[in-house]
């Protein structure tokens, strides 16, 4: 999930922890930026 580190991101994470899923956390604060194709290739697939 991108903006996994505060805010809605944050309460989203969280909540869907709490319910057993697996989160994938993506956000700027971490380094990471979603407008840099690089730093998409380096992110593993996931199930959906």
């Amino acid at each position: 999930m991108t903006g996994a580190a505060g805010g809605i991101g944050r309460a989203l994470v969280e909540l869907l922890e709490s319910e057993g899923t697996a989160v994938r956390g993506l956000d700027v604060v971490d380094g990471f930026d979603v407008a840099d194709a690089a730093a998409w290739e380096a992110v593993e697939p996931a199930d959906l």
